[in-house]
């Protein structure tokens, strides 16, 4: 495995003489308010530009693509200077966004444009497009409107309010989800107490219509009602034991919640509040991204229209609406950003906070890598934040000719853009470290993953996948590998190690994008949930940069007394449960 990590180019390209190098700016105007954000940068002139081009321009495409995918917004412009003899370079770079598509079903970086759009439509703002401009029309930007995920207020006035949400939950009920990518958690808390948790396994990526997709969430808040029901009448949920196992399939799930019904327990019209933390992007409580890799069932459908089957599955607050009082607040959100919102929770009840004035990311790695923002007053945020998209190395030539569904390949599974975080910091990137690592090292481990039926490898068509059919068995296969941690075996021990790296650069890149931030990561997750494997990736993030840390969100940075009340089993719905402080906060304010 042989990366070209963006971190080391630029140190390369940093170092050469002035003459042989050139600056360029980009700014993205992010809104309607006129807010904007810069990326200044630097790249190669002459003949140095020409002998490694395409190097180069995908090195501007990533520089492009990690502010776009970071903010969205109305437009991005580009100044440079005028005989730096960048032109083609830079046009090149904006061809393949593809802006002038009059649909959004572009293909690699004009992917990021397909979400964009669609956020535009949410914020009442038009098409996205792009300029070029020379550097001497640079202009004069008021500092007031560059801008900000937060901006710091009082600090005990933000603090108390986030105590608040989670001490005074006494005559509230409040149902949860936290939708995966494998399973969709839910949880009920009422008078500041666990009342009921559910989890059900799903695949998103394999749901070809919007009602496959929307159909399981509607049904787990249906269900969590009914529970909540029989709890008061009954004390108990005996009468639904069966159904709150997590491998119950929807079919039983649904039969399940009608009988309930049909004892008399209404479902409709109980909750103070329902909130929903959904993997993708969420623009006033509107799913607006539908370029990720949960979309990828619905978006390859032959028999619809991509458009306007996700657009069905936009409203989700309006879908759970029916299951809240009137007028009761529904919130979508990010489930990244549910999970940094309990986090300044936690923070507001410690002693000592862990958190800069200005905040900080918080990374859950599951899947793929959800971004979430931590500030002292609480952020729900409307800008992407998509972390997992940031490109961060442009080298790897030998596995970007694997499709991205095998487990080799560096290639988005959302774009097909090579050398993004998504096959480095989640489970995806541990299958592709660790697997490839065996199969290139001939380890024995490697056969015995197919023969326990963890890993399909066929020979002849050399593809190479986890075992989705007729069992998903991703989890399985996560856990075994992190098993192997336990006799140290090198090619998790690798996995792990380079994904420290990995975040090191990534947290590099966000420095250039988002000075104002602290590079401290707040991580959760299964896949490093294990001490030995959060402590290697912690040494390979350490051996990059020193100065960069990783924290990991458990049970020694949680303060609130709902989630210290939490068991041992109870633990992986944390976000589900701590959610209810999000929608309580809207029923306080």
């Amino acid at each position: 495995m042989n990366p070209v990590f963006l971190s080391e180019l630029q140190e390369k390209i940093n170092g050469l003489e002035p003459e042989k190098k050139t600056g360029i700016r980009l700014l993205v105007w992010v809104n309607e308010k006129d807010e904007y954000r810069t990326l200044d940068f630097q790249l190669p002139v002459k003949e140095l530009l020409e002998q490694e081009y395409g190097l180069y321009r995908n090195y501007l495409l990533a520089m492009m693509n990690n502010l776009l995918v970071s903010f969205g917004g109305a437009k991005l412009v580009i100044y440079h200077e005028k005989e730096d003899g960048l032109d083609d370079l830079i046009q090149d770079a904006i061809s393949e966004f593809h802006a002038e598509a009059p649909r959004n079903d572009r293909t690699g970086y004009g992917v990021y444009l397909n979400y964009i759009n669609r956020m535009n439509t949410f914020l009442g703002l038009g098409r996205f497009f792009f300029e070029v401009h020379p550097l001497e029309e640079y202009p004069r930007l008021l500092p007031e409107k560059e801008y900000r995920i937060y901006i710091p207020g009082d600090e005990q006035q933000e603090k108390e309010l986030l105590r608040r949400s989670a001490r005074e939950l006494s005559g509230t009920c409040i149902c949860s989800l936290d939708v995966g990518g494998n399973s969709i958690k839910g949880a009920v808390v009422k008078d500041g107490r666990i009342a009921v948790l559910k989890e059900y396994c799903w695949y998103p990526t394999g749901c070809k219509v919007a009602e496959e997709m929307n159909d399981p969430m509607i049904l787990m808040v249906r269900f969590l009602s009914a529970c909540t029901g029989l709890l008061e009448r009954d004390g108990d949920l005996e009468g639904a034991r069966a159904a709150l196992e997590k491998t119950v399939p929807y079919g039983e799930l649904l039969k399940a919640t009608e009988a309930l019904e049909a004892e008399g327990i209404v479902t409709e019209g109980r909750f103070d509040s329902v909130v929903a933390g959904f993997p993708d992007i969420v623009v006033h409580n509107k799913i607006a991204g539908g370029e990720s890799f949960k979309h990828q069932g619905l978006k390859n459908n032959p028999d619809t229209d991509y458009e306007i089957e996700f657009f069905r599955t936009s409203d989700l607050d309006e879908m759970l609406a029916p299951y809240a009082k009137a007028g009761a607040p529904v919130v979508v959100l990010n489930d990244g950003n549910a999970a940094s919102y309990i986090t300044s929770v936690e923070q507001a009840f410690a002693e000592e906070s862990i958190l800069d004035e200005n905040g900080l990311f918080a990374n859950t790695i599951g899947t793929e890598m959800g971004t979430g923002f931590i500030s002292r007053g609480g952020t729900i945020q409307h800008i992407p934040l998509e972390g997992f998209q940031h490109v961060i190395d442009l080298g790897n030539e030998e596995y970007k000719r694997y499709p991205a569904s095998d487990i080799r390949s560096v290639n988005s599974t959302n774009t097909g853009i090579p050398g993004v975080v998504q096959k480095y910091i989640s489970q995806m990137g541990l299958f592709r470290m660790a697997i490839t690592w065996m199969y290139e090292h001939q380890d024995p481990m490697f056969e015995e993953l197919q023969e326990k039926g963890l890993l399909s490898f066929d020979r002849e068509s050399d593809k190479m996948t986890a075992v989705l059919e007729p069992k998903d068995r991703r989890g399985e296969l996560t856990r075994f590998l992190v098993s192997l941690l336990e006799q140290r075996h090198p090619a998790v021990v690798y996995a792990y190690e380079t994904m420290g790296k990995a975040m090191g650069i990534l947290i590099d890149q966000d420095r250039l994008i988002f000075p104002e931030i602290a590079p401290v990561r707040l991580l959760s997750g299964g896949i490093i949930a294990d001490n030995r494997a959060c402590e290697l990736l912690r040494k390979g993030l350490k051996e990059y940069n020193s100065g960069y840390e990783v924290i990991r969100l458990d049970e020694e940075t949680m303060y609130s007394p709902l989630l210290k009340s939490m068991k041992p089993e109870e633990r992986n719905f944390n976000v589900a449960i701590g959610s209810a402080y999000i929608g309580n906060r809207f029923l306080i304010q």
